[in-house]
């Protein structure tokens, strides 16, 4: 064994390896490399001073020490190849190896051939990395894949500085945890506080006990800890709810999201821009939407100019708020200006009721009763099996019940203030509607149109 020290080399024949050798430490160099091993043979290459070690090689420089079967240094250029175990050492951060170079002046490693690199942490796992060892921070290259207690990312090229704890990865992105799953053109990823953005291309899938929710946009902003999760760039989300009997499907499409898990109990979902909404129940068009999940109850409130269709019923209002129980609608109210237009499929004209305010009560059978005043207003046609269209009748009240069964107007109740018209069929006029008419059925979102623009990932 040879003393700790650096090894200077003298004028020797370029391949004799048994000339002598002198030792000194270079007092004058401000991060000495001193390095120890069982053997040592020095030589000159090409001109060049060349030494190889053997045997339990270890290089130490400040706090970074490296060990080795077998190193050659290159003396002028201050390089070191080793090969054979190799162990880089520095600060917490610990880097293995089948080779590395390590460069003296910059203090950098370039490891090749199963690297794995640890902060004690987080284990990485690369062919190539190389490490700079003052910014704590290493650079993959030809991929990489990052494994910590609760997440595992890989990508194609990657950054990750152990100091902040922060990886960038790019390419082929995948970000896997026990309750999600992403896939992006390129990805930060803040551990310490449990922070991911994804962007370009992104597609996320959420677990939460028997329900899934699927998402894809251009740009992702994940918060693991205060679990929520904030989506731009023309999202659409597709969320699954399953029982035991069926899967109920819910989609939205709008310029931007956010997803909140109040608790175990509770997600929340405000949707903004260009809303639509796709339900087996109802579709909706709005400016925003607030969603609310809490057990068996799933409430979504829209504004802006709200659209809201059930079968061949529409619903508008300056406010919609829709309650469903275990995935079936259960009721529906609209706040100022309500307004209901049913096409009637006996004469193909459109039924009309309006109100200050709108109540609907979903029963089985496909059965919706509504509740419209104060100074409710309604115009719905006639039809006879003898006659087929007959007319049709325009009354107002202060308020003013309905029942819509299988899509078709059953029923019509003015309560107190009753005042009416009847038109016969020969004198109907062709433009008779009540104001603030808009029907608007190609407005309506299809879930197969929405889903066009889902980009699913596996």
């Amino acid at each position: 064994m040879w003393g700790a020290c650096v090894l200077l080399i003298g004028d020797m024949p370029d391949t004799d390896p048994t000339m002598g050798f002198q030792i000194r430490a270079d007092t004058d160099s401000a991060s000495v490399a001193i390095v120890t091993g069982d053997s040592l043979v020095g030589m000159r290459v090409g001109g060049e001073a060349v030494e190889d070690i053997y045997g339990s090689v270890r290089v130490t420089q400040d706090s970074t020490v490296l060990t080795a079967a077998q190193a050659r240094r290159r003396v002028d250029r201050r390089m070191i190849h080793f090969t054979g175990q190799v162990q880089m050492a520095d600060r917490g951060d610990s880097l293995s190896a089948d080779t590395l170079n390590y460069d003296e002046a910059r203090k950098v490693g370039q490891a090749r051939s199963s690297v794995r690199l640890t902060d004690g942490d987080v284990i990485a796992y690369a062919p190539v990395a190389e490490h700079f060892v003052d910014e704590k921070r290493s650079v993959f290259e030809e991929g990489v894949r990052l494994v910590d207690s609760t997440t595992v990312l890989t990508g194609q090229r990657g950054l990750y500085w152990s100091r902040e704890k922060r990886a960038e990865l790019a390419d082929s992105v995948y970000m896997t945890s026990e309750e999600l799953r992403l896939r992006a053109d390129s990805l930060t990823h803040l551990r310490d506080i449990g922070q991911s953005t994804a962007r370009g291309r992104v597609w996320v899938e959420q677990a939460e006990g028997a329900d899934t929710t699927l998402i894809t946009g251009q740009w992702v902003f994940h918060d693991q800890q205060a679990k929520f999760s904030e989506v731009r760039g023309l999202p659409i989300l597709m969320q699954l709810q399953q029982d035991s009997l069926s899967i109920d499907t819910l989609v939205v499409a709008a310029d931007h999201m956010r997803l909140d898990d109040a608790d175990d109990e509770t997600r929340r979902l405000h949707a903004a821009g260009r809303v639509q909404v796709w339900n087996h129940e109802f579709a909706a068009v709005a400016d925003s939407m607030a969603y609310r999940q809490a057990g068996s109850r799933q409430t979504a409130l829209l504004l802006g100019e709200p659209t809201l269709w059930i079968d061949d019923t529409q619903v508008t209002g300056d406010t919609l708020q829709v309650l469903l129980i275990d995935g079936e609608l259960d009721s529906l109210f609209a706040y100022g200006e309500a307004f209901v237009t049913q096409l009637d499929s006996a004469t193909g004209r459109l039924n009309q009721m309006k109100g200050r305010t709108l109540t609907g009560v979903s029963q089985q059978d496909s059965v919706l009763n509504f509740v419209l005043g104060p100074n409710a207003e309604v115009l719905y046609h006639l039809h006879s099996a003898e006659k087929g269209a007959d007319g049709a009748m325009e009354v107002s009240g202060d308020q003013v019940l309905l029942r819509i069964e299988n899509g078709k107007l059953r029923r019509v109740k003015v309560v107190t203030g009753t005042k009416g018209s009847r038109y016969e069929e020969e004198s109907l006029p062709a433009d008779l509607s009540l104001e603030g008419l808009q029907w608007q059925p190609e407005q309506r979102p299809v879930k197969e149109v929405l889903l066009t623009g889902f980009r699913r990932t596996p």
